[in-house]
């Protein structure tokens, strides 16, 4: 029964992100056909300072979920229902803060970025309440549906909630081809997600919400602020740097180029996100021998479909750019080494992404908050001071020095969590990855080199790059890791 969950919640999972990435590739082609790079750039950087908001909840989200494994693993409705308790009182306080936030970035952006109030600010106002009807209304339920392996239930509902936005935006450029009249209309179908969630919570849940709060699970969020922080700055700081260094031009490059390495990303996290919660769960009972079988399946799913996917995207990201930008030309969109290191940070990212789930459900934020500001500085410097000199490619630079760090760190402080579990097993299994990576990679160029700028061409390669690397990789599993391949039979 767990298996078929953890494989439901993968399906929807990939449903939900196949459904994003449409949503991704539609949005800002249109932006872009309709409104041109410049306003796609603002629409991106606008979101990326926006995003910074999620600093203020200080890792409190991780925290709670920490929390709710013991609980459900005990099925104990008063911790379970005092937890929820006081998750919703926090999102409540935040989503005031958010308020004041969208206020102060209305007056202070177009400071910053020399663009007019006028502008700007109601193209703020839209994309910052629709951030908050996203956050606070639905997120103390969806942390509980995530904790209980029920992201299936998530995943359908933001699925309907996708496709009504595609539609939506798609109509409204036709009706009245406007950039606020756009982004509004996107937030519309946002509304149905927190009423699905808490007729579903209330059907299949016995929560008290008058339960007295954890006073003490709010402390515990600071310990996870530098985790929160590094990712923030992971996530946000290549775009806010280009915007105050660069042009927005600059920006919206970027940005398309990071709108396929996060629906890559995207992709591989939701095909692996319902393994996360078993690993929680497992970790709550104790097991030694259960969390070490889970951890093998996690680490074998990453390293699969990572390197599947993302190999397959380093080759292919320059063309796909260049295809989906085509007949725009007030940038340069041809960046075809900034695009294989911005797949590779993000490769590096998904590789620890085992190793930092599980120190997330043992609660020992504390213990990682240093590591995490590390590598958020690392990130932060290099990428200010390779800015100037390299431009595009000194944020990629930055970003993946700081993952590269991100990964040795999480392998290392793993043995801590499993006794007995050395780092050496998972380079070793990551190695041969890697080297079945460079057998693939030459025998895909040399048999199927790229060619011709259409839909039809970067497809059949796809196809053609797959099946190869697909036909490797599956010897691979076979030669190494039947043990993890049974699970999925």
């Amino acid at each position: 029964m767990e298996n078929r969950v953890t494989l439901t919640n993968m399906a929807t999972g990939l449903a939900l992100q196949l459904c994003l990435i449409v949503n991704g590739l539609i949005l800002p082609r249109l932006i872009l056909r309709c409104f041109g790079s410049e306003t796609n750039g603002l629409v991106a950087s606008i979101n990326q300072f926006l995003s910074y908001f999620v600093l203020a909840e200080g890792g409190f989200t991780a925290v709670v979920s920490a929390g709710l494994y013991k609980p459900l693993v005990r099925r104990d409705n008063a911790a379970l229902s005092a937890v929820l308790v006081t998750a919703r009182r926090f999102y409540s306080r935040i989503g005031c803060i958010f308020v004041l936030y969208i206020l102060v970035l209305i007056v202070f952006y177009p400071l910053a970025s020399d663009l007019d109030l006028g502008y700007t600010a109601p193209l703020i106002a839209i994309l910052g309440l629709s951030g908050l009807i996203r956050y606070v209304p639905a997120f103390t339920y969806q942390v509980l549906l995530f904790a209980d392996k029920k992201r299936y239930v998530v995943s359908l509902a933001q699925s309907l909630i996708t496709v009504l936005g595609i539609v939506l935006s798609c109509l409204s450029v036709r009706i009245y081809p406007s950039i606020y009249f756009l982004t509004a209309v996107q937030a519309v179908p946002l509304f149905i997600q927190p009423l699905v969630y808490r007729h579903y919570v209330r059907r299949h849940y016995a929560i008290d919400w008058r339960s007295m709060p954890v006073e003490n699970l709010l402390a515990q969020r600071w310990n996870g602020l530098a985790i929160n922080l590094a990712t923030v700055i992971h996530n946000s700081t290549d775009v806010v740097i280009l915007t105050l260094l660069t042009d927005l031009r600059t920006v919206s490059v970027y940005s398309v180029y990071a709108l396929a390495t996060a629906g890559t990303k995207a992709l591989v996290l939701s095909l692996t996100d319902g393994i996360s919660s078993v690993i929680g769960l497992a970790y709550a009972r104790g097991v030694r021998a259960e969390m070490e079988e889970k951890m093998d399946l996690y680490e074998y799913t990453i390293f699969l479909l990572t390197f599947m996917i993302f190999t397959v995207g380093s080759l292919l990201i320059t063309p796909f750019v260049l295809l989906y930008t085509q007949g725009v030309t007030d940038a340069s969109y041809n960046q075809p080494f900034f695009g294989i290191l911005l797949v590779s940070a993000e490769s590096l990212y998904l590789f620890a992404r085992p190793q930092m789930d599980l120190a997330y459900c043992a609660n020992r934020f504390k213990d990682i908050s240093k590591p995490a500001c590390i590598e958020a500085a690392i990130n932060l410097t290099l990428s200010l001071i390779l800015i100037k000199p390299l431009g595009l490619i000194g944020v990629a630079v930055g970003t993946a020095a700081a993952m590269l760090y991100h990964l040795v760190f999480y392998v290392s402080y793993t043995k801590k969590l499993i006794p007995g579990r050395k780092p050496i097993r998972y380079y070793g299994r990551l190695g041969l990855f890697l080297s079945a990576t460079f057998l693939g990679v030459p025998l895909c160029l040399y048999l199927f080199p790229f060619s011709g700028n259409t839909v039809s061409a970067w497809l059949l390669h796809a196809v053609v790059y797959c099946a190869i690397l697909g036909a490797i990789y599956a010897v691979l599993s076979l030669l190494v890791f039947r043990k993890e391949l049974r699970y999925f039979v």
